[in-house]
């Protein structure tokens, strides 16, 4: 819904509309942006669970500039295979963000909805671009419209307001889209990148456009069934302008709005010229311009048409034999568009031209069109020519029609536009986890996602669920995060990774990958006993043959190529210094117990958890306190707890670790062991049993205790030695810390970016 300051601009707006074009055209464009508004609030809808590519947020109510800067250049960017997406901009929520590669602003006011948008977007390193199709973003420029002197204060006050708001739109942006070489020249004063896109005509101007030449030659419809409508706005328009066809010559203004007083008052004299020496001369006027006063006793060869539907614009535009297009040489026209001379060329009628701006640089004089300078008699000059002259008129029209068709439509203009939103685009990197619960592995991924959007990527989570997510957050960073089953994913993704075997089918079921990672923390098919089926299934994901794979362990960069010829990048894990390197040496005070800490989950058997209470169970209950840590929140009923932990958020467990005294890690399987890495890194101790995933960093009587495997009560052992031995705890201590510092996620950062090297290709 429009906010407070919005209401009153609507407000003001229409209460002008009502004094200038009076009460049926007033509700004509209240319903027009009435229903712009549901259709795009509907399709806001559709978005909720969405990944695409672009969004456009449109800040213009007019229909006819918005269809060309943000319909047609949709249609340019699905040409490309680039999705998008279009939200009116009192329709704009921050979430949006999170969901699109890049945002493009057109004749957009700045709000606060829009200004907090663009900070969040950009702190994504998403790309915002703003759009504009006129010199509507300084009040030096519109100041040169007389038009706007005709306005009271107040409603002047409001237009200079809405211009200001915009320029703070502009002025935020990383850069500028227009469809000018003149707009360009003026936007770069405030935005360093602008690119110059031009109208061009949609799929369906051209399908009406061929509509319209049929229907004049012909005189019938291509299929008057199918395009009833079609039929009749022909039949209508065509009895009010050719009621003799090739008795008179009809000479066609397509003004549009009430700006162009100005231009038709500049050739009323030569157009009045024209009249008197040519009775066959009828004069086709479509738009709210007012009538000069040299052509007022030409009134009965006049014929007046209002405002009207871009659909029905081909048909009146067929239906004359000259098209004109006088333009005041003024910096606002200069930045004009040449759509009058697109439009007539694509129903095959000659146009003759100011020239001034766009029209002077695209028109090829006397071949697709008539270049005429703003001097006495050079229109009259100009139309005089070609009046009588079919042979040229229809050489013109040709060669006009023959251009339009080769580069102003927008499949044939698609390439050069897609190729540079593509250019503009930060690299994206998804990361897909199996789930949103935060094991070590998921934490390593997520590392992985933190170094890579700290240098400059456009980072996204997606897990396997169908369940709706709040955003994932780690490190202060908070990841746009989608959910495989219930969100319809169209966007272009450059680099994703799986982290588990179960994701691997997600990346290979998404068509719109360019480079597929998989990230390998574990031997996977062991998780499974014999004989069940997901032992094959994760075997079969190291015969991937368009995977990159990488992993973080020396362990498993040796069974990858040992057992399946697989050289993968390796990237050591770390640690996260903020969080867990504030060491300190645990006392051992005999007034209090000594907490020991079993983490892990219970329900993998590879985690060992039960040999770890069978441990501790032996234990002087008098003497040690036992404290579980479960991420799944799950426990046995023989396990002899004093403390449960379930679901410990990641930025909370440093604070476990610090309060306990000894960790005692019992796993057989890992590909890295992170608790033991923790537990030194916060000055406490470690007896481990050891396994692939830890004999990488962990070294016996150095920084930490093993047991014998075979022999259980030698983990009591160890257990009661760090309590007793003051020097041994010492020296665990100096040894603990210094591994955890060598092993600092700082000294990784490289290694990240290295191992993802694609991306920074």
């Amino acid at each position: 819904m429009p906010n407070t300051e919005e209401k009153r601009r609507l407000i003001m707006r229409t209460k002008e509309e009502l004094y200038n074009n009076g009460i049926f055209k007033t509700i004509k464009k209240i319903f027009n942006y009435l229903l712009a508004h549901y259709k795009i609030s509907k399709s806001n809808r559709e978005y909720t669970n969405i990944f695409a590519d672009v969004l456009f947020i449109n800040g213009c109510s007019l229909p006819h500039p918005s269809r060309y800067r943000v319909s047609h250049q949709r249609e340019q960017l699905e040409f490309c295979g680039i999705s998008t997406q279009e939200v009116f901009y009192t329709n704009l929520t921050i979430d949006q963000a999170e969901k699109f590669r890049c945002f493009i602003f057109f004749r957009c006011p700045c709000t606060e909805v829009v200004e907090k948008f663009i900070k969040k977007a950009k702190s994504l390193n998403k790309v915002v671009y703003f759009d504009i199709d006129d010199l509507l973003f300084d009040i030096k420029y519109t100041k040169t419209i007389s038009y706007i002197d005709t306005m009271d204060e107040n409603h002047k006050k409001m237009y200079y307001s809405g211009i200001q708001l915009t320029q703070k739109t502009l002025s935020l942006c990383d850069g500028a889209i227009t469809s000018t070489n003149k707009l360009k020249t003026e936007l770069q004063k405030y935005v360093k990148n602008v690119f110059v896109n031009k109208n061009v005509a949609s799929e369906k101007m051209l399908q009406i456009s061929k509509n319209a030449i049929y229907c004049n030659d012909l005189g019938v419809s291509l299929d008057s069934k199918n395009n009833a409508y079609v039929y009749k706005k022909y039949i209508k328009i065509a009895k009010k302008i050719r009621k003799k066809k090739g008795q008179y010559f009809y000479i066609g203004y397509f003004s549009g709005s009430i700006t162009h007083n100005d231009d038709l008052e500049m050739i009323s004299e030569d157009l009045a010229k024209v009249m008197q020496v040519h009775a066959q001369v009828r004069l086709c006027i479509v738009g709210m311009v007012d009538l000069p006063k040299n052509l007022l006793k030409y009134d009965d060869r006049i014929i007046r048409f209002p405002f009207s539907d871009w659909r029905e614009l081909p048909f009146y535009i067929s239906n004359v034999d000259l098209n004109i297009i006088p333009l005041v040489d003024t910096t606002f026209n200069q930045a004009k568009s040449e759509n009058k001379w697109m439009e007539a060329s694509l129903v095959k009628v000659p146009s003759i031209a100011s020239n001034v701006g766009a029209l002077k640089e695209t028109i090829i004089n006397n071949q697709t069109g008539i270049l005429c300078r703003n001097e006495k008699n050079a229109w009259f000059n100009a139309i005089d020519t070609l009046i009588g002259n079919p042979d040229s008129c229809q050489k013109l029209a040709t060669n006009a029609y023959n251009y339009v068709m080769k580069n102003y439509t927008t499949l044939k203009s698609s390439h050069k536009f897609g190729s540079y939103i593509k250019s503009i685009m930060k690299q994206n990197f998804v990361m897909v986890l199996p789930s949103a619960l935060m094991s070590g592995g998921a934490l390593v991924a997520l590392k992985h996602c933190h170094c890579l959007k700290e240098n400059g990527i456009d980072v996204s989570i997606v897990v396997d669920q169908s369940k709706p997510l709040k955003n994932i957050t780690y490190m202060g960073h908070a990841f746009p995060t989608f959910v495989t089953r219930t969100t319809k994913f169209i966007a272009n993704i450059d680099d994703a990774c799986a982290t588990l075997w179960t994701t691997i089918n997600w990346l290979n079921n998404c068509k719109k990958i360019k480079r597929k990672h998989y990230l390998v923390q574990n031997f996977e098919p062991d998780f499974y006993n014999f004989c069940n089926p997901n032992r094959a299934a994760a075997n079969a994901t190291y015969f991937l043959d368009n995977f990159d794979y990488i992993t973080i362990s020396k362990w498993c960069a040796s069974w990858l190529q040992e057992t399946y010829g697989i050289k993968p990048k390796y990237i050591p894990n770390g640690i996260e210094e903020k969080l867990f390197l504030a060491p300190k040496i645990r006392n051992f005070n005999k007034n209090e117990k000594i907490k020991i800490l079993i983490e892990g989950s219970c329900d993998d058997y590879y985690k060992n958890v039960d040999e770890a209470f069978r441990i501790a169970n032996k234990l002087d209950r008098n003497k040690y306190e036992i404290w579980y840590m479960n991420y799944r929140g799950t426990t046995k009923k023989w396990y002899h707890i004093d403390n449960f932990l379930p679901r410990i958020s990641f930025d909370s467990v440093n604070q476990i670790y610090k309060k306990c005294h000894i960790l005692l890690k019992t796993s057989i399987l890992e590909s890295f062991s992170y608790p033991p890495l923790e537990m030194m890194a916060t000055g406490g101790f470690c007896v481990i049993r050891k396994n692939e995933g830890n004999i990488e960093y962990l070294k016996n009587k150095y920084n930490c205790l093993t047991y014998d495997e075979n022999d259980l009560s030698t983990a009591i052992i160890a257990i009661e030695k760090i309590v007793n031995d003051a020097s041994l705890r010492k020296r665990l201590y100096k040894n603990g810390i210094q591994t955890a510092r060598e092993r600092s996620w700082k000294n990784y950062s490289r290694n990240i970016i290295k191992a993802y090297s694609t991306i920074t290709k």
